[in-house]
Formats: C-alpha cells, sequence, structure tokens
C-alpha cells in the first residue's frame, strides 16, 4: 500500500544558496569535476559538486535496464548547478527544477577538500519510489559543522524505475540499481573529495530507508558500504513490496497500444522503449502501491521477510559485518492516515450496499490486506483477518484500530524485523533511536514528529514549506529548543558515521533488553518500545498461521 507520495515534496523545500563567486576543480578517476564554494544556514562555507552524472542516460536501450558507468573523460563536468530529476508527477517539483529521462545525477557536499578520509554518507531520498530528487535536501550546515562527506543522489522513479514483467525482459528494480551504481561511484571517486572510500554508510528516509534496508539484504551489494541508516522505510515494510508488478505491466501496455495475445515480454518492452517519457509517468492510485521494487532473483533473490529471517543467507551476505542505525517518529500514522480517510470516504459514500458490507469491504481493505502483504497470501483466511482485527480492537478501544495496523505493518514492525535481524549476531551492532519530540509550532492532531518532519533536524529545509504539504498551520518558526535539537541530531548522526556512539550512554539494541534512545529535548534511555506490537506480529501470528496450516494439511 503506498502511502508516501508527500514526502517528495521536499523538493519546495529547498533553501536559497548564497554562493560566494568561488570555483574549484577536483580530479576524479572519471575526470574532472568543478565545483562552487557556497554558504550554509549556519553561515559556515561548503564545497558543493552538483549534477555530477554517475550512469550513461537510461534512454532508448537503457529504458528499462540495469543503469551502465560511464567512461573516463577528460572533458571538465561543470558541476556548479544541479542536474534534472527523473520522469515524475511535476506537480511535486520545485518550480526551479528541471525534469529528464536522463537523470541519474549525484552531488557531493564537503566542508573542505584538505583533509583526507573524511567519513562519507550517501542519502537515498524519499517519496514513495515514484516521486522525489536530491534537489530538495540541502546538507550545508551538517557537513560544515559535523566535518562530513554528504552524497545525495537521483534514481529512475515510477514505471522507469520499477516496471517489471516478473522474467528476463524487464526484472525491475531499476531504481535500486541506480543506488547500487552511485554507491560503487562514490567508493571508487570519494577520496578525490577527501573522504574514506572504505567506510561508507548509506542512509535514506521512508522510500529511502526501505531502499538502504533492501540494499542492505541484497547478495549484490557486499563490500559496498559499512553502515546503514534506516529512517521510517525498511525492506519489509508493506509500501516496499511490489505485489502486482507483471499485471501492471500489461495494463500499461495495453493503454499504450504494446499488447498483443501473441507477444512475448520482449515484444511488449520493446514497444514500451518506444513510447514517450510523459506516456509513463505514472498517475497515483487511490488503492494501492502505484510502484515498489520486488523480487527478481537477483537484487531481490526471495521475498524480504524470508531473507532477514535466514542467518545462514545474512553471514553469506556480509549482512552482520555492518553497523545498523533504526529510526521511526512517533507521528508516522499522519501519511497514513491521509491516505485511509480518502479511501473510507470512496467506500461509504458508494449508494451500493449496506453498512454492515462496507464496513466488511474496508476491513478486508486494511486487515486483510496488512495480512497478505505481510506474509506474500493471497487471500488471508477470515480466521485470520478477525484474529487480527481483535487483536487490534482490544488494544486500541476508542482508536481507529484500522489505523494502528496500518501504520505497524508500513513501519513499527519491519523496524524491528532489521533490528532483531541484525542484533542476533553478537558482533553486529545496531541502535534504535525513537524521535519523541513534540515541536510547539505544531497542536492537535498533527502533533508529534509527524513522517518525514525528522529531514528538518539535520537538513537546511524551510519548516513552512514541508508542514503544508499536511495542509497544518504553525504558532511559528524554529525556537531555541528546535535549533539546539538540530545540532543533537546532526552530532548523532555524524557520530554513527565516525564510530564514536557512546555505547554506555545509548547501548545497542538487544532484542532481550530492547533499548532504544527516547530522542527529545531530554534524551533518554528506555526499553521494550512496542513489545506486544513486535511479539505478536514477529511470534504469535506467525506460529498461529503455522497452525492454521498444518490444521488444513490434517484435515
Amino acid at each position: 500500500m503506498l502511502i508516501l507520495q508527500l514526502v517528495s515534496c521536499l523538493s519546495l523545500l529547498q533553501v536559497s544558496w548564497a554562493a560566494p563567486a568561488r570555483t574549484t576543480t577536483v580530479k576524479t578517476r572519471l575526470g574532472p569535476v568543478r565545483g562552487l564554494r557556497q554558504l550554509a544556514a549556519n553561515n559556515q562555507s561548503y564545497w558543493s559538486f552538483r549534477g555530477i552524472p554517475y550512469a550513461k542516460p537510461p534512454v532508448g536501450k537503457l529504458r528499462f535496464a540495469k543503469p551502465e558507468p560511464l567512461p573516463y573523460s577528460n572533458n571538465v563536468i561543470d558541476a556548479t548547478k544541479f542536474g534534472a530529476a527523473c520522469i515524475q508527477d511535476s506537480s511535486y517539483l520545485s518550480p526551479t527544477e528541471t525534469m529528464s529521462e536522463d537523470c541519474l545525477f549525484l552531488n557531493v557536499f564537503t566542508k573542505d577538500l584538505s583533509e583526507k578520509s573524511k567519513k562519507v554518507l550517501v542519502w537515498i531520498h524519499g517519496g514513495g519510489f515514484f516521486l522525489g530528487s536530491a534537489f530538495a535536501y540541502n546538507p550545508g550546515s551538517l557537513v560544515a559543522s559535523e566535518n562530513i562527506i554528504v552524497v545525495t543522489v537521483n534514481y529512475r522513479l515510477g514505471n522507469f524505475g520499477f516496471l517489471s514483467t516478473e522474467d528476463d525482459a524487464s526484472p525491475g528494480n531499476y531504481g535500486l540499481w541506480d543506488q547500487i551504481l552511485a554507491i560503487k561511484w562514490v567508493k571508487r571517486n570519494i577520496a578525490a573529495f577527501g573522504g574514506d572510500p572504505n567506510d561508507i554508510t548509506i542512509a535514506g528516509e521512508s522510500a529511502g530507508g526501505a531502499s538502504v534496508s533492501i540494499l542492505s539484504i541484497s547478495p549484490v551489494t557486499k563490500g559496498l558500504f559499512s553502515k546503514v541508516y534506516s529512517h521510517s522505510g525498511f525492506a519489509t515494510s508493506s509500501f516496499a513490496n511490489y505485489r502486482d508488478a507483471n499485471s501492471d505491466a500489461i495494463n500499461i501496455a495495453k493503454r499504450l497500444n504494446c499488447y498483443e495475445k501473441s507477444w512475448s515480454s520482449i515484444d511488449i518492452i520493446e514497444c514500451l522503449r518506444s513510447k514517450p517519457a510523459s506516456s509513463l509517468t505514472p498517475s497515483f492510485d487511490l488503492f494501492r502501491t502505484t510502484v515498489a521494487p520486488c523480487v527478481d532473483g537477483d537484487l531481490i533473490p526471495k521475498p524480504s521477510l524470508m531473507l532477514i529471517n535466514d542467518q545462514d543467507y545474512l553471514q553469506d551476505i556480509g549482512f552482520y559485518d555492518r553497523e545498523y542505525f533504526v529510526a521511526l517518529n512517533n507521528n508516522e500514522k499522519i501519511v497514513i492516515a491521509q491516505k485511509y480517510f480518502l479511501v473510507k470516504n470512496v467506500v461509504y459514500s458508494n449508494n451500493n450496499g449496506t453498512k454492515e458490507e462496507k464496513d466488511a469491504s474496508l476491513k478486508k481493505m486494511t486487515m486483510g490486506t496488512s495480512v497478505s502483504d505481510r506474509f506474500e497470501m493471497e487471500d488471508p483466511s477470515l480466521k485470520l483477518v478477525d484474529l487480527v482485527s481483535s487483536w487490534y480492537e482490544d488494544r486500541f478501544i476508542g482508536q481507529n484500530s484500522d489505523l494502528q495496523i496500518l501504520t505497524d505493518v508500513n513501519f513499527i514492525v519491519p523496524a524491528f524485523d532489521i533490528l532483531d535481524a541484525a542484533s542476533q549476531n553478537p558482533r553486529t551492532r545496531v541502535w534504535f533511536l525513537y524521535f519523541n519530540y513534540y515541536p510547539s509550532y505544531l497542536r492537535g492532531s498533527e502533533r508529534g514528529m509527524m513522517h518525514v518532519l525528522d529531514v528538518v533536524y539535520w537538513f537546511d529545509a524551510p519548516l513552512q514549506s514541508l508542514l503544508a504539504l499536511y495542509n497544518t498551520g504553525t504558532v511559528n518558526e524554529f525556537t531555541e529548543a528546535d535549533d539546539e535539537l538540530k545540532k543533537i541530531y546532526s552530532s548523532i548522526v555524524a557520530d554513527f558515521l565516525r564510530g564514536q556512539v557512546n555505547t554506555k550512554r545509548w547501548p545497542p539494541y538487544r532484542p532481550d533488553d530492547g533499548y532504544y534512545l527516547d530522542f527529545n529535548s531530554h534524551p533518554a534511555v528506555m526499553q521494550h518500545l512496542f513489545r506486544d506490537t513486535r511479539r505478536f506480529w514477529r511470534n504469535e501470528l506467525p506460529n498461529k498461521l503455522s497452525s492454521l496450516s498444518s490444521s488444513k494439511c490434517q484435515s
């Protein structure tokens, strides 16, 4: 279920960068790159190298194909402005952004070029896998104050990034392959900017968090990075698992006159490659995920939940050789609610059917879909759905249990999938942070750390523009407490990159003790967040499912 379309609207949050007229050229292993000296929101200066191409343009035969690296060139790359965003609904982009199918660019930000072996963070933006761009994320203050390097990346979105016929003609996951090639570019070239190619952290929020989480359990990324920071999105999140890829590809082909019963998948893809990019831009579907990563037998060899529970597999791919930082916000639910109430209004505004039938329909769309997405089931039994429904209704009396289950299967439970998987190996360190802050500028149901609001506490982004995405007003801008919290959170991220997390003040997570950092103006280490929910989905429900399966076999 798609819930994250608002995330990419961060492209409207780009701050105005005052830039002294000063440039420099860095010689990389792929050629010279010219960058620009700029001024961050905290009035410190830094170098930016924007719009660096890291792959051949993914057009023609490279549409619906893995990206290909660029060869060396003596020509100086002008990296003083951003490259084009990837194809998407243009209404979600900043008015100053351009958009093109030729969009595989990355951006490098660093305080200076004299120091060597600085820690490197590669940032993957969110946006539900069909919206967003690197343009929205300005790390100026972060790189200037913490002396790290941040690389932000564009990757193919929507049908261009994830259309799949579920065979060799178009396996899908091209957006993830783009991310991998970008990380390889960083590993090969970041030393020229003063970075340490042997200690790269990949990080992301929402769909970006799910992306880096998926890359961490993929067999094709071994040795590419040493740390993973996933915020509000994970490999097993429902919104990150595409269940209808082939049927969607066929429907798109039919709409564009690229389908005949006698045609092979190769014929369909060749036809789709000939169509204008504008015809392949997906529209938002209220009732389901538009696009997402899918099992392709290569980058994602099996369903993510199956991979995350296979210790031998995780050992083989180097999963335990990394460190992990997992984070959640205390109001992830708000992004679920926006879509949920739209769906509910459509269901109940239908003149056909009784209220009881509409109740059952909505229940199937929330409870039933959540169970089927979680356990890869086509049609979960009514008994199983009722079990889940009763569990939630008993615990969330007077609240919307539908919203809670959708929040759990998209955010809460998938976070614990990663936490429990990583921490089961004694040598693997993993930290869990709960952003449990209530800004004074928010009121009512929008209180707390709304989904994606965390990014303004370490990137430079105008607060009012972000809050406009949720149609919520504010009392004022950042207070001194907010400014201080931003400094603290920036240092937490940087300490993770540097391998300097103070384990005495913030112990690593282990399933038995469940330590996490309750993060706000007065951070405190606490234990066992969402313990009952974790046990239900990771232990009780799988055991019940196994019991029901055994009963069927015996009968």
